[in-house]
């Protein structure tokens, strides 16, 4: 059917945006907007701000090609961001009136967004950093094959790794090298065009026509800190960090004090039991840090992360962590969670923020949607804010950030779903609507009518839309319908089933089931433009959230801890069950794919029934076994969702993996796969593709170079859409 979004290539005409921040008075927001170029094969992005009252269009305010991370300063004139403009990441300041933006020149290149201090003098970043070991790296190391400290080189070719830490490697960034990310501080009045001017004397310990950067790294050591957090006073930045050697199977880390100045040692200010997802962020009135996460007890990739507080005046830290409250205690719901999507930029704003200094408000998943809430700190439980209470859960659906005034709210989040007829397919469904990529709106605070909250659309209607990037995709989206079926007693679970584009009632049409990723990951009532392409080439497309999924509690989220491919395949084959009830889904014509856990369950189906006629798996895993000691996150995460080390249950692993049953397998079946795939390696493909192979079954493998767990480059994603619709309109339209 023709159409926007019949051809693979219309995925690059949608522009993400992202990252939104809005100034220290809420009456400008700042946002990353990011394009896509297929033929040039590279994103390009650059820092948008547009008015929060809409008295004006949105303006670009810088031009780079990378060009991301924008944060206000305390005065809210100028702009701190980071930019790829000189070949590496560098740290740079605009005005906000516009103007060119200007260099501060830093040794180090920062790796996350810049902090500003309380009086704007200085900003904080994070960079990494080589510290090589003291000593040698294992018994017996000879010196002279040691780290140079003097920075120098290894002779002849790439470098020879020692590895003596399981932490040596993470998707997405590569092995480590003995490179560990710190805090540094720079003094934002170097702000520079980028060039040494002649005469300048060289900075400490630099070379010769070098100019001074004024930058002080703040933390040693061969540990991680991230997230630095200043303090009123602008003389002290808490840090999240981990800082002690071993296997670190948690994910623990405490939060610690370091002073700006460098002048003393590091020091505790927070001995956390259990994880630290997001903050620490300090209250306007500077008397309470807030952070997002759990203490150790149910298995932190199942248990729903908290919203905690701690006083800062507490005279020690062990006073401190006794004086911990986690506000959403009865919440059971993930804080800061929000709803995957696949068109979106990076982190979409802040978990939660601080409202005042007694309260603070957080965006929340639930059931797939996402919900903002607002909770005090001195008691009550969290709840949604009375006049919204369920913000339309688009792609960017977000916390609220700072507002100009008590009534207005400035939020990224997709236009309300427009409401769409109901097809009359002789099945009762639930209402259609038609989800919109993420915009950016005002919300008005006040918006309660009379006789109870105000629904989001009503919320919409007394607020204001921002930005309209993707009118052509948005006018073009077809609708979705939301269901839930009882899987079994105990167990519902909520699907979605989009209907081709040229749907006709009575007649049923081939159908792709897709998978999610995680398996504690979540879909929702968010745009996808490859669901929409494949109902545009005539296809019904469904998925759903099966147990283990985020944003219903605990007990569901802890429902595939040791039941890998038990009841969620149960539950995903109860959805297709009845989308073919509906009269909708061809139980003769139907295709299953997924990403990453979405991969092992396609390549888990294939094994247990022949019901699907393709499959197409992606970053798929098939061996647990195996999976478990070359996973970046093997050891962490397979312990707690399968049970214990694969070497001492090595049964319970193999007998939930494909390449176990593999010899049941009839289903043609494309495998998708990035080569440097470090969350689930290249291995685990190869071995499904050797089984396929050697059994006979219809069979390819497609290797993209240079590509972590998800995929990145432009041709590589419209590489993998039209490779994929290619093997399903072959297998499931002859």
């Amino acid at each position: 059917m023709d159409g926007f979004g019949s051809r693979a290539e219309d995925r690059f005409l949608i522009e993400a945006i992202g990252d939104l921040q809005t100034s220290p008075d809420g009456a400008v927001a700042a946002f990353v907007r990011q394009e896509m170029d297929l033929e040039g094969n590279e994103s390009r992005t650059s820092i948008w701000v547009v008015p929060t009252d809409g008295s004006e269009a949105p303006r670009r305010l810088t031009g780079g090609r990378g060009d991301r991370n924008p944060r206000w300063s305390p005065a809210g004139d100028r702009i701190a961001f980071l930019s790829d403009r000189a070949g590496k990441p560098q740290l740079y300041v605009i005005d906000v009136a516009g103007g060119e933006a200007r260099r501060v020149e830093t040794d180090a290149n920062p790796a996350q967004p810049p902090r500003w201090s309380p009086d704007g003098s200085r900003i904080a970043f994070v960079a990494q950093v080589e510290v090589p070991p003291e000593g040698p790296r294992h018994p017996g190391e000879p010196e002279s094959l040691r780290p140079k400290k003097d920075g120098g080189k290894d002779p002849g070719g790439p470098r020879i790794r020692v590895i003596a830490d399981y932490d040596y490697r993470f998707d997405g960034r590569g092995f480590f090298d003995d490179r560990y990310a710190h805090v540094h501080v720079v003094a934002v009045d170097g702000a520079t065009d980028g060039a040494a001017a002649d005469g300048d004397p060289p900075a400490e310990g630099g070379s010769e026509g070098k100019r001074p950067t004024r930058e002080r790294r703040l933390t040693e050591g061969r540990f991680t800190h991230d997230e630095p957090c200043w303090l009123p006073d602008g003389r002290t930045l808490l840090v999240r960090a981990h800082r002690e050697r071993g296997l670190n199977l948690e994910g623990a880390a405490d939060i610690w004090q370091v002073d700006a100045d460098g002048g003393t040692p590091i020091t505790c200010f927070l001995p956390w039991d259990g994880v630290i997802q997001s903050g620490p962020q300090v209250s306007p009135d500077g008397r309470h840090v807030a952070f997002t996460g759990m203490k150790h007890g149910a298995p932190h990739w199942v248990q729903p992360a908290g919203l905690w507080v701690v006083p800062l005046e507490a005279p020690s830290a062990d006073a401190r962590l006794a004086a911990a409250r986690d506000l959403t205690a009865g919440l059971d719901r993930p804080v800061g969670g929000s709803i995957p999507c696949e068109i979106r930029y990076g982190m979409l704003t802040r978990a939660f923020e601080w409202r005042g200094g007694d309260r603070l408000r957080f965006l929340c998943g639930n059931e797939g949607r996402a919900l903002l809430h607002e909770v005090g700190i001195h008691g009550g439980a969290a709840e949604p804010i009375p006049t919204v209470h369920e913000l339309p859960a688009g792609p960017g659906a977000s916390a609220a950030a700072r507002s100009a005034a008590a009534a207005v709210t400035a939020a990224l989040a997709g236009t309300p779903p427009r409401q769409a007829p109901t097809a009359n397919s002789g099945a009762a469904a639930a209402a259609r609507t038609v989800p919109d990529l993420p915009v950016i709106a005002t919300f008005s605070g006040d918006a309660g009518l009379a006789g109870g909250p105000a629904r989001p659309e009503q919320i919409f209607a007394r607020g204001r839309r921002l930005t309209a990037f993707n009118a052509a995709a948005e006018a073009a989206a077809l609708p979705v319908e939301r269901f839930r079926v009882t899987s079994e007693p105990g167990w519902s679970v909520d699907g979605w089933l989009m209907r081709p584009a040229d749907y006709m009632p009575g007649r049923r049409y081939p159908t792709i089931l897709s998978i999610h990723g995680g398996p504690t990951g979540a879909y929702g009532d968010t745009y996808s433009f490859t669901f929409q392409a494949m109902a545009r080439q005539g296809y019904a497309v469904l998925y759903c959230n099966p147990r283990g999924s985020t944003t219903y509690g605990e007990r569901f989220q802890s429902g595939v801890v040791g039941d890998w491919g038990g009841g969620d395949y149960r539950d995903i084959m109860a959805c297709v069950d009845h989308a073919i009830a509906l009269g909708v889904a061809d139980p003769e014509r139907l295709g299953v794919t997924g990403w990453s856990y979405g991969g092992y369950m396609t390549s888990w189906i294939i094994t247990q029934t022949d019901r699907f006629k393709a499959a197409v798996a992606g970053a798929l895993i098939s061996n647990l076994v195996t999976l478990y000691g070359v996973s970046d996150i093997g050891i962490r995460s397979l312990e707690h969702l399968v049970g214990g080390p694969a070497f001492e249950n090595e049964e319970a692993y193999m007998a939930r993996s494909a390449i176990r049953h593999a010899a049941r397998i009839r289903t043609p079946t494309l495998i998708l796969h990035g080569d440097a795939d470090m969350r689930c390696p290249l291995d685990q493909a190869e071995q499904l593709f050797t089984a396929l192979q050697r059994r006979g079954v219809p069979s390819a493998m497609v290797r993209y170079p240079g590509e972590y767990h998800g995929l990145q480059k432009p041709r590589h994603l419209h590489d993998r859409l039209a490779r994929t619709l290619g093997w399903f309109d072959h297998w499931l339209k002859r």
